[in-house]
């Protein structure tokens, strides 16, 4: 067999496969029907304010909330509720980067990211930014969003009671810090 035969053999199986499973009859397959850019115009500027304020800095705030579109575009046909998609990526994306900083971190001693001189000087944020990941998205996602336990629970994929834990604990730290 040639290349262009199996060039073209490939191209087959792929329309054979492509037209059995992208009709809107199949029920396994969810065809979204809101527009891209209504989604995007929505979450756009909630999404980098909760980035900005989980990692730190605007510019890696707008980077994790762009790639959180690019995943869910890719995803969109399976994706029911695009919102809450946005926001668990953005969250768990966040959650990655700040894993990889404590690393470069741990093994790169010398070498210091100076991400606050970017920001406005505000004393909260600074104390803010030094609560663990899981806090800092606690207090972040009370605070700054208003957001209910059980609406935290679901986004960080825990019980309502480790929510109200971990916001007990970064409220104590947050108390002893901003009164030294």
């Amino acid at each position: 067999m040639s290349d262009a035969e199996a060039a073209i053999s490939t191209s087959d199986s792929f329309t054979r496969f492509s037209n059995r499973h992208s009709t809107a009859e199949d029920p396994l397959v969810r065809v979204s029907t809101e527009p891209v850019e209504d989604v995007f115009e929505r979450n756009w500027v909630p999404l980098v304010k909760l980035a900005s304020l989980l990692m730190g800095s605007r510019a890696e705030g707008e980077d994790v909330a762009q790639d959180a579109f690019a995943r869910w575009f890719v995803r969109r046909s399976s994706v029911d509720l695009p919102d809450a998609y946005l926001r668990t990526c953005v969250l768990n994306l966040s959650r990655g980067r700040l894993r990889k900083r404590i690393v470069v971190r741990k093994h790169q001693h010398k070498f210091e990211v100076a991400e606050n001189a970017l920001l406005d000087p505000d004393p909260l944020y600074d104390v803010i930014i030094r609560l663990p990941i899981k806090q800092r998205a606690v207090v972040v996602l009370r605070y700054f969003e208003g957001r209910t336990d059980a609406e935290i629970a679901s986004l960080l994929s825990c019980r309502p009671g480790t929510v109200r834990s971990l916001l007990s604990r970064a409220l104590a730290t947050l108390r002893t810090e901003v009164t030294k």
